[in-house]
């Protein structure tokens, strides 16, 4: 089986910095030499035994300059709490890709692909790229109005091999990983790869578990040295119960470790009935005058806490590729993939009873919580083409990419029983009592883009081109409480949205100012696509809503700017960026009915100002000895808000002008320390962010803290136990309690009540003990 690795014309401006990498095997982070922007690429199976076991392929790029990324849980992996910033921008305006296939905008209920975490086995993972600015002209995404991260998969080797690993850790966390590569099979040129995953965890507060299974296929095969097909397959299996958003209030009087009631569904049965008796859930019921109108101990609400939400998610996605060349000059690469998603937002919620709940005589769905299941479903199905030719000096690239999506969401609710619980939240339920905002999607995306790469001389490059994007959404409302609708019933509600633009910008340049140092700087636009999903801007409230916002309402754009300076010694790498970015058309959600943090209501969009954001970001990568190596970055960014949030009648609704961006800290300071041997091998990981606000007001802001990682182990050289290795990992070492991330942000929270906050993982130990074969 050849060895031949043809890069695709669709990712024509890393070409030189892919070079530069592969000329040093021991890097573990390349700083983009020889690119126009400010890019990086991680070696992921060089950084995995420094990461707790099962961590998402995100917490690989979490060391970076500009990346901040937090969570609920030690992993990364718990999808609600998951947030990343980078310049500004957050998770869902950033672009994904996977071997090249479009992930969507990572967002919670993704409508248009699925998070990383699901999408590949992050043992599998071969490489992360980030660029932190202007994102790739050919990036197939229509989120990224910031970076992007494409992540690569491992091939399937030449040689036969098994790898297999078992972790156990803090919370009962368990976790099995096997791989079997089969090599060269029969000297056909076809190489195959299967891996499983499977883990469990407690959640570190509550009673909750959450749960992964995936599985991994891959193919390749070379046709001589000018061809190859790669053909991959992955699916995924999650169940995981939910971890509490709390306010800064109930955090002092309920404290740190509050959480979900489960397993006391009668306490939960007993707060509903209070509630009732109170009107506090604004039903006008009484489903247990017995339960009286006090809350059980510190209890001051329904929604101090609820019995329990999960999330569920399956996936299978998909793809068959095929690189190759038509002539020494000329390359090209084409790619078809497919995705299915099935998901479930379960939910026991008090604000709508069983049927039977105010029946005295009833046994069955009589009790004053209901099981609230948002359910969606997707299939997508796309294709990528490209082609590069190289002209002398020019590299010249043009690619195509299109999708169809579509997809149906809805609220179905369930019935439970008083005084018994009759439904798990970590299985997919079915025959709702009643259906409400069910509606249809369909996405069509096509983008297309031109570029040049030009040598201008033997020190100086220079890229230019174009992307051209076009998504058009439309929805169609099935469903309105529990009723059937179509065109002409009353609460019928369809819309058709699009954001298009012909012609968005890129270009940048690369001075090599002497052999080791080189300027570069570049500038590109992006604009982002509409959400197409219920509560969105075409599935929201009655036809009018829609029909206003779709007239009002325009694609948020991005123009991004950045300068900078690299250098690669033999000892340490170093490099130092500048960037300024406009955000126009920002989008912003008015809900109408805010009266409980997590109920839906009607959405008023529109487009409210824009933000300007300015930073520097420097990281250095140093090479001690063989054996010794350090990192360090740092970044400030400053991202504020230009204008004050206006309402239709002229009224000022958020003051907002020169505010910070919520949500991301203003300065990041990152530092890791390893040592490896080839035998033992230890590191040291430290991170420092600084304070950050949860209100677009800035009324109340959340300090910054520190976190310290720590990991040792031994790899097994000689004997029956050669390829084996022992690894203890320890998150959060010093056990630092802290406000992590949010749910979503708000307006302001003079008296802290707003429940939006996740606190941090508290300490957490593994073990991972694994045999190469």
């Amino acid at each position: 089986m050849g060895a031949t690795c043809l890069a695709s014309p669709l990712t024509a401006f890393a070409q030189d910095a892919a070079t530069v990498a592969s000329e040093d095997t021991t890097e573990v982070i390349i700083l983009g030499r020889g690119q126009p922007r400010q890019v990086q690429t991680i070696k992921a199976q060089k950084v995995l035994d420094y990461k707790v076991p099962g961590a998402s392929p995100l917490k690989l790029a979490e060391q970076l300059p500009g990346v901040y990324f937090a969570g609920a849980d030690p992993f990364g992996t718990y999808e609600y709490a998951a947030t990343l910033y980078l310049r500004g921008f957050n998770q869902s305006q950033l672009g994904y890709t996977l071997d090249g296939v479009p992930l969507g905008d990572m967002s919670y209920s993704n409508h248009n692909g699925l998070h990383i975490s699901r999408a590949i086995i992050s043992e599998n993972v071969n490489t992360v790229q980030l660029a932190q600015g202007a994102s790739d002209v050919d990036a197939a995404s229509t989120s990224n109005l910031g970076g992007s991260l494409r992540f690569s998969g491992r091939r399937a080797p030449e040689a036969f091999g098994a790898d297999l690993s078992l972790s156990a850790g803090s919370d009962d966390y368990r976790r099995l990983f096997a791989r079997v590569d089969t090599g060269e099979i029969a000297g056909s040129g076809v190489a195959l790869s299967l891996s499983y995953a499977d883990s469990f965890t407690h959640t570190w507060k509550g009673s909750g578990e959450q749960q992964s299974r995936q599985a991994n296929l891959r193919l390749d095969r070379n046709f001589g040295d000018d061809h190859h097909v790669a053909f991959w397959l992955h699916g995924s299996q999650r169940r995981e119960n939910d971890y509490l958003e709390q306010s800064r209030e109930q955090i002092d009087r309920l404290g740190y470790d509050w959480n979900y009631l489960a397993p006391d569904f009668a306490l939960a049965e007993r707060i509903a009935d209070v509630a009732n008796n109170r009107d506090d859930t604004g039903l006008g019921i009484v489903t247990n005058a017995a339960a009286g109108t006090d809350y059980p101990g510190n209890i001051q609400s329904p929604d101090d806490s609820y019995y329990q939400g999960a999330g569920l998610r399956d996936d299978l996605i998909g793809a068959i590729t095929w690189d190759g060349r038509l002539n020494p000059a000329v390359s090209f690469s084409v790619s078809a993939y497919g995705h299915a998603n099935k998901g479930q937002g379960p939910w026991f919620t008090p604000y709508v009873p069983s049927p039977n709940a105010t029946d005295p005589l009833a046994t069955e769905d009589n009790s004053p919580l209901s099981f609230r299941g948002f359910s969606y479903n997707f299939t997508r199905a796309g294709a990528i083409g490209g082609l590069s030719a190289e002209l002398g000096a020019h590299k010249l690239s043009t690619g195509l990419w299109v999708e169809i999506n579509n997809s149906k969401e809805a609220y179905n609710y369930y019935g439970l029983t008083r005084g018994r619980l009759n439904r798990d939240s970590l299985e997919f339920q079915t025959n709702p009592f009643f259906t409400d905002d069910q509606y249809s999607f369909e996405t069509k995306t096509v983008k297309f883009h031109v570029a040049d790469l030009w040598r201008v001389s033997d020190v100086l490059t220079v890229q230019y081109g174009f992307k051209s994007q076009s998504v058009v959404s439309r929805s169609r409302k099935l469903i309105d409480e529990n009723a059937p609708v179509g065109p002409g019933d009353a609460g019928y509600v369809a819309g058709k949205i699009s954001s298009q633009d012909g012609f968005l910008p890129q270009a940048g340049f690369v001075w090599r100012v002497q052999r080791d140092h080189e300027v570069f700087g570049a500038y590109g636009e992006s604009i982002a696509a509409f959400a197409a999903q219920v509560n969105g801007i075409i599935a929201n409230g009655d036809q009018a809503i829609v029909d206003d916002a779709i007239a009002k309402v325009k694609p948020e754009r991005s123009r991004t700017t950045e300068l900078g300076w690299r250098y690669k010694g033999k000892q340490f790498d170093t490099v130092l960026a500048a960037y300024a970015v406009r955000f126009d058309n920002r989008v912003l959600a008015f809900y109408a009915d805010p009266t409980s943090p997590i109920l839906v209501s009607d959405t008023i969009y529109r487009n409210v100002g824009s933000v300007r954001t300015v930073g520097v970001e420097a990281a250095i990568n140093y090479r001690l000895d063989s054996h010794w190596t350090a990192s360090a970055s740092y970044t400030y960014n400053d991202s504020r808000y230009d204008s004050d949030v206006v309402e239709d009648t002229g009224a000022v609704s958020v003051q907002t002008r020169d505010k910070v961006v919520a949500g991301e800290p203003s300065e990041l300071v990152k530092a890791s320390v390893n040592y490896d041997d080839g035998a033992r091998f230890a590191g040291l990981s430290y991170a420092l962010q600084g304070s950050w606000y949860y209100t677009y007001e800035n009324d109340n802001p959340v300090k910054g803290h520190d976190l310290v990682d720590v990991t040792a182990g031994y790899r097994f050289q000689t004997g029956t136990l050669k390829g084996a290795e022992v690894t203890v990992n320890v998150s959060n070492l010093f056990d630092r309690r802290y406000l992590s991330t949010v749910a979503g942000l708000v307006p302001n929270d003079p008296d802290g009540t707003a429940q939006v906050l996740f606190v941090g993982a508290p300490r957490s130990v593994f073990i991972t003990v694994s045999k190469a074969f």
